[in-house]
């Protein structure tokens, strides 16, 4: 069996490892530790050494559990004073600093990000929402909005849970929501909803987005009898649900519906689909106005319906060695930098959000630039992403590993545009990185299916496949994209939802009839592929102009996916496993 990287039996000390290590960098009073205290340690962890692991580290793995029993002094003493990207962890601490004589805490603001959420939150985050209900800094207006983020997520289990978190007087009754979960359709037909009180005409929007996920037409036929009974907000809102789900569900009449929106706050998606129910007149050229200044993949396809080509312009810092130096002496980047070169990259991670917090664009430029500088291209395109007016595409959509990219894309007869924007999305440009499902290096190739293009070619002959090799691995998944493009008709919106879901779910995909390719990502069922087509082709679109390359517009790189059982099959005999983790597929369809 071929072994990509090391890993250690020790993950489970990964945490406290890094923790130990910005400790020791981070204290002014102790000694400063040398490279042979930080190689020390590593080989501990990676040899899965607790005993000499616990001597370097104290356990930051237990910081969860010593948040669930309460243990709130031993908990400030081993939390980590700079930010986390773990909700959890988050939530813990929020908890800690709400505790009577910890001044200056100030829970409610850093806790309210996490309940806006249309998923589930951490069991350590429910005390602070309930302390929140109960101080009234939580409102029932809240809850009404995170309940239509549940269901419009698809959660309705996690919506009628929410519900029952309102104040008595204006919370559902149990029975009626079990009612609308038996028969959402049968509810609607009914309409037996207290029009006249806000919880009832929720309650009535909660059973139409329930059928409409379903059966669009049958919920607008049964929403439009009595849907003048509810004030405009409310009617406009419900109008965008059940267009919505019928753009879902490739209903033709879903155009028609979303004439009935105006007036209500749209998401990017369906500012798309409401500038095509718009036809070519003026509202439709005020949509797509709004969207074609917007860096992402609507703003491409708006850009392209005014007639225009799209040349992202950027506005960069001028070199400042003196003001790069002083960012990188800060004790904090210099624990990045570390924790980094020891390939503990989530906690890598979590110490760099501490560093860019609160920063302006200049100064996320020149952070951006600095973990540029330092081949921490995941960081600095984070980074760089975060700018509000002024922008360096050059650090968003870096061209590292520019020999191997392009030759590979030149033998595969691949757009090196699309090659970089693939990678971009699939690693950041990080060689070594393994997913938790064990894809890895720059492409993210599974280890099985890299021995199976390897087969095919020139590399047959070897026995170990060293995947977080640079030119190998990008040679190999150059190939195998390649492979899936001749299976598929040669198109990259295709290509893009086989490389992260496999090529049999791309192809089942397809509708029964010739679809427009910003139609065909917008019916991916799965969220990670239908974002992760989205920003690949979007990705390309920015790296034809990095290159240089002939502009071809985002349209024409989407195509026309033919109808299911039209194009090239897959060849389920010869097809290797798929090359990235498949999409979950309990990922909740939307």
């Amino acid at each position: 069996m071929p072994a990509p990287l090391l890993r250690s039996p020790a993950t489970r000390h990964g945490a406290a490892f890094a923790f130990a290590l910005a400790a020791c960098i981070a204290s002014a009073a102790g000694a400063q530790p040398t490279d042979a205290d930080f190689i020390a340690a590593r080989d501990a962890y990676r040899a899965g050494d607790s005993a000499r692991l616990e001597r370097v580290a104290p356990r930051l793995h237990w910081l969860k559990s010593l948040g669930k029993r309460g243990a709130w002094a031993l908990f400030a003493a081993e939390y980590p004073k700079h930010g986390t990207e773990d909700v959890e962890l988050a939530c813990y601490a929020a908890q800690f600093e709400s505790q009577p004589g910890n001044e200056g805490h100030n829970d409610a603001v850093d806790v309210r990000r996490y309940w806006f959420s249309g998923q589930e939150q951490p069991q350590s985050c429910q005390p602070l929402f309930a302390a929140m209900r109960a101080q009234g800094t939580l409102t029932s207006r809240d809850i009404w909005a995170r309940l239509r983020l549940a269901h419009e997520a698809g959660n309705f289990r996690l919506a009628a849970r929410i519900a029952s978190e309102l104040p008595p007087a204006e919370r559902p009754s149990p029975r009626d929501i079990e009612r609308i979960d038996r028969g959402a359709r049968a509810a609607l037909a009914k309409a037996d909803f207290r029009f006249s009180s806000p919880a009832g005409r929720e309650l009535a929007l909660y059973a139409l987005d329930r059928a409409a996920t379903t059966d669009a037409m049958a919920a607008h036929d049964a929403w439009v009898k009595w849907r003048t009974r509810l004030p405009d907000t409310d009617r406009i809102y419900g109008n965008l649900l059940v267009a919505y789900r019928a753009a879902r569900q490739l209903l033709p009449d879903a155009n028609t519906w979303y004439r009935d929106t105006d007036g209500a706050a749209l998401t990017e998606p369906q500012h798309a689909w409401r500038a095509r129910a718009a036809g070519q007149n003026e509202d439709a050229i005020r949509i797509f106005g709004g969207l074609a200044t917007e860096h992402h993949f609507y703003g491409f396809l708006a850009a392209e319906a005014l007639g225009a080509s799209v040349m992202p312009l950027s506005e960069p810092l001028p070199p400042d060695p003196a003001a790069l130096a002083a960012f990188g002496a800060r004790d904090a980047v210099k624990r990045v930098v570390k924790l980094s070169a020891l390939d503990l990259r989530p906690e890598a991670q979590r110490e760099w959000v501490g560093v860019v917090r609160g920063l302006d664009d200049e100064g996320l430029l020149l952070a951006a630039a600095y973990a540029q500088r330092n081949r921490l291209y995941d960081r600095s395109i984070n980074t760089a992403d975060r700018t509000q007016r002024r922008h360096d595409f050059g650090l968003r959509y870096p061209t590292p590993y520019q020999t191997e990219i392009e030759s590979a894309a030149r033998q595969n007869g691949l757009d090196a545009a699309l090659v970089y924007g693939l990678v971009r999305q699939e690693s950041r440009f990080v060689s070594d990185i393994v997913s938790a499902a064990g894809a890895v290096g720059l492409m993210q190739l599974m280890p099985q299916t890299a021995r199976w293009v390897a087969r095919q070619t020139s590399r047959a002959a070897l026995t170990t496949l060293r995947l977080d090799d640079v030119e190998l691995n990008i040679e190999l998944g150059a190939q195998y994209l390649r492979y899936v493009l001749d299976k598929l008709d040669g198109l990259p919106v295709l290509g893009a939802a086989a490389y992260n879901a496999g090529p049999g779910r791309a192809r089942a995909w397809r509708a029964p009839v010739p679809l427009e390719g910003a139609i065909y990502v917008e019916t991916i069922p799965f969220n990670e592929t239908r974002d992760y087509a989205k920003k690949v082709l979007a990705n390309a679109m920015f790296y034809q102009a990095q290159l240089g390359l002939r502009y071809v517009a985002l349209k024409d790189r989407l195509g026309v996916v033919a109808p299911r059982g039209g194009a090239a099959g897959i060849d389920i005999g010869a097809a290797p496993p798929d090359a990235v983790l498949p999409a979950d597929p309990s990922d909740t369809p939307r």
